[in-house]
């Protein structure tokens, strides 16, 4: 590697880490910081401003840009440093979410790192893969495939043609129920998540306890119950006590307004209860919008706690929201780490610790 590619590495990792806005170090003291010649480090600098990455302004000094600006896909690597190493295509669902953002973005950023052609395919609703397994089987370089699967999962075909060209797939953030050589799962450890959350009411001493699945239901939305129900048998309690909402959701749909609309009848159902637990934090959020209209006060009455992040709202909702939740930049790490060194083993699942963040959202319970 040569001493600007390094540099630039090195100076993108710092864009990465700084928010939109941030002033870089000068040229002179990128030069005494990393040991390289003042024209090496201009060279760097004005690359990384031809693609966006900063602004320079006269005077002023280098800001970096917003990152939406920063990445472009394209079949020219005239912006990347030199030719292309491989290529790994990354399927995803075309709606947003902060945990499916930052996985995306992690891709991009470490496809730059390791100048790896970084090609996308947004999966929609009644999707017949037939774009993806033409890219697949058209690619020269193919390294592997990334798959962020939608609510309903992906088909175990639509795994197997994909090993039929490339060594390795990776599904992200969502496990599948079958195993197939080349298959990895990189998630997090959701019975942990589902034992914490439960655990986390039990201790709070709520035993009325209610349930509103604002996701759709998936293998690893059965393994966050699993965890539900051991945190549940160890106090001797059953998840037949749970009181669970009439209404559920399906793929593609709303997971917010599938919290509001679930919130509602459970509540006129079992006015009892003193917790809510949901799938996800936009289901909770839309919750506490339930709760107030029916004129329930969290957490003097009903605690509420969910799974998940929502870009840090769940700090400024009043109250805040207890979650019990994992970060998605690692299970990236991990799915490029399985599919760049294809000579090393793996097991089939990588598991991301999950943490509690207490915050005002739950309560003791009223006897």
């Amino acid at each position: 590697m040569s001493k600007s590619e390094h540099l630039k590495q090195k100076l993108l990792e710092l864009i990465r880490q700084s928010a939109p806005g941030t002033r870089l170090p000068t040229e002179r003291e990128l030069c005494e910081q990393y040991g390289f010649a003042r024209s090496t480090v201009n060279k760097v600098i004005v690359e990384l401003e031809r693609e966006s990455y900063v602004r320079r302004r006269i005077g002023s000094g280098t800001y970096v840009m917003p990152r939406d600006t920063a990445i472009r896909y394209s079949d020219d690597p005239a912006g990347a440093t030199g030719r292309f190493s491989g290529e790994i295509i990354i399927v995803y669902p075309n709606f947003f979410g902060t945990q499916l953002w930052e996985m995306v973005d992690q891709a991009e950023e470490l496809a730059l790192k390791h100048n790896i052609k970084l090609t996308p395919v947004k999966l929609r609703p009644r999707t017949d893969y037939s774009l993806l397994f033409s890219m697949a089987e058209n690619s020269t370089g193919l390294l592997g495939v990334i798959m962020i699967p939608p609510g309903e999962g992906i088909p175990q075909t639509v795994y197997e043609r994909l090993l039929q060209t490339v060594r390795r797939v990776v599904a992200a953030d969502q496990f599948t129920d079958f195993s197939l050589p080349g298959l990895y799962g990189v998630c997090g450890d959701q019975v942990r998540q589902g034992y914490l959350l439960m655990d986390e009411l039990l201790r709070n001493g709520h035993r009325r306890i209610g349930y509103v699945a604002n996701e759709p239901f998936t293998p690893s939305r059965k393994e966050l119950l699993n965890g539900v129900k051991q945190a549940l048998y160890d106090r001797r309690m059953r998840w037949k006590g749970i009181c669970k909402s009439p209404v559920s959701n399906a793929s593609w749909q709303s997971s917010i307004d599938a919290g509001f609309h679930g919130t509602l009848p459970l509540l006129r159902e079992h006015p009892e209860l003193t917790a809510i637990f949901y799938d996800t934090l936009p289901g909770a959020l839309a919750g506490l919008a339930a709760l107030n209209r029916l004129g329930r006060r969290c957490p003097e009455e009903i605690s509420v706690i969910a799974t998940s992040s929502f870009s840090g709202c769940e700090n400024y909702t009043i109250p805040a929201i207890t979650t019990v939740s994992y970060p998605a930049r690692p299970l990236i790490d991990k799915a490029f780490e399985i599919i760049l060194t294809p000579e090393k083993e793996f097991p089939e699942r990588f598991l991301a610790a999950p943490e509690l963040h207490r915050r005002s959202s739950i309560g003791k319970a009223i006897r």
